[in-house]
């Protein structure tokens, strides 16, 4: 190679570098610094940085997702706090222990199918052989809606008067605020009735 033709490739070669190698170390300078801007190493890669950034927002989301849903949940299908709920304090009617459990059975189901604003009907039997009957209802209308279903003319009327036959009624302690309406169709049955206010406490469907 000529002298003239080696200071030509010389020439090249430098050009090249000063166009392309040094354009392109030039940017990873640059994106180094930004990262030591963010705090992180210099020699941190983009698709790491990057990577990271992508997980910090995945669980930013997932958070944000999880509080809303929450939210959400108690707002519109978890706390009630309208809720009634009786204890109801009985003893057998002079009923055998098998024929105490086959009605209860039977008149769970029952209320059960025709009362779709009662959220529970449970028997429960004591060590003193008393027979305690928890029920809870929506609010004062659906526990309005037993009442009228157990009256006369009612579509529980007949079943409501074998309820008699087995159990004999004592108490019926109230749990909640229920509205006058309910209070006054309670009283003109002439059960024994018991009201506890609500202090604090939440109920979920």
């Amino acid at each position: 190679m000529t002298p003239a033709n080696h200071r030509r490739e010389e020439a090249r070669r430098s050009k090249k570098t000063k166009f392309g190698g040094s354009h392109r170390a030039s940017r990873r300078v640059q994106a180094h610094y930004r990262f030591k801007r963010h705090g992180l190493d210099s020699e941190v890669s983009l698709a790491s940085y990057l990577q990271r950034k992508g997980f910090m927002k995945l669980v930013v989301s997932a958070l944000f997702l999880f509080a809303f849903n929450a939210s959400t949940f108690a707002a519109g299908n978890g706390f009630n706090p309208n809720e009634i709920t009786y204890v109801v304090t009985m003893s057998a009617n002079e009923k055998t222990t098998s024929q105490i459990d086959d009605f209860s059975a039977f008149y769970h189901v029952l209320v059960e199918g025709n009362e779709p604003g009662t959220l529970a009907w449970q028997f429960f039997r004591g060590s003193d052989e008393k027979i305690y009957l928890i029920e809870r209802y929506a609010d004062s209308d659906a526990a309005l809606q037993h009442v009228i279903n157990i009256s006369p003319g009612g579509i529980q009327e007949k079943e409501f008067g074998d309820f008699s036959d087995h159990f004999v009624i004592e108490s019926i302690a109230i749990h909640g605020t229920p509205s006058t309406r309910l209070i006054e169709s309670l009283e003109a049955v002439g059960l024994p009735l018991e009201f506890r206010s609500t202090i604090s406490g939440y109920s979920r469907n």
